[in-house]
């Protein structure tokens, strides 16, 4: 009886053993993929850190907005957090949501962005800016009040009560929201600074 133990302790042993050399084998050939990761996905990454934030978005908006004779200021959190956007004599004040996502790299697309808008703080803005930044390029979409709650209207809150936005370009050079099916033609809404005068 004691040697049938011997036998198959030797047995499981002689099995953990093989089951190490096997699992030091998977782990060192998971350290040579990653280090074999070439250099262009290397830039890849690091393009898609974020080269813009809050203030540098505003700034953009001002280059492009003043000389239409429209100031952009930065809003408080009382005002929303988003941008105020006045003519020059601050006649017409519009509180604008302001929202920026990086690139999400996809085949087929030029650029893609993903922004989320809480339903319960739509009606507290005027307007909406939603920026979808690539390689530091600024690409905008930007609503009235109406044209955005048209675009809602032929989207889907999620159980959260939450928007989702996928705003893109594809290599087509069609402008869409393809998180709903069919997909929403967002071309009027691209590069749209009319709307905020």
């Amino acid at each position: 009886m004691k040697m049938e133990y011997e036998k198959t302790i030797l047995s499981i042993l002689e099995r953990v053993v093989t089951l190490e050399e096997k699992v030091n084998k998977l782990e060192s050939e998971e350290v040579k993929y990653r280090e074999e990761e070439t250099e262009d996905e290397n830039k890849e990454r690091k393009s898609q850190e974020n080269k813009h934030n809050k203030d540098s978005i505003i700034r953009e908006l001002r280059n492009k907005l003043q000389p239409k004779g429209i100031k952009v200021t930065k809003a408080s959190r009382e005002e929303g957090s988003g941008v105020i956007i006045s003519s020059e004599n601050d006649k017409e004040v519009k509180k604008v949501m302001l929202k920026r996502s990086r690139n999400y790299p996809r085949p087929g697309f030029e650029w893609r962005g993903w922004h989320t808008i809480e339903k319960e703080t739509i009606d507290f803005f005027d307007g909406f800016i939603l920026a979808v930044e690539k390689n530091g390029e600024l690409y905008f979409f930007l609503f009235g009040k109406e044209d955005f709650q048209a675009v809602l209207s032929q989207k889907q809150l999620d159980k959260n009560e939450i928007y989702h936005f996928y705003l893109n370009k594809n290599n087509g050079g069609d402008i869409t929201d393809d998180r709903e099916d069919p997909e929403i033609n967002m071309k009027k809404y691209y590069k749209n600074w009319e709307v905020l005068k």
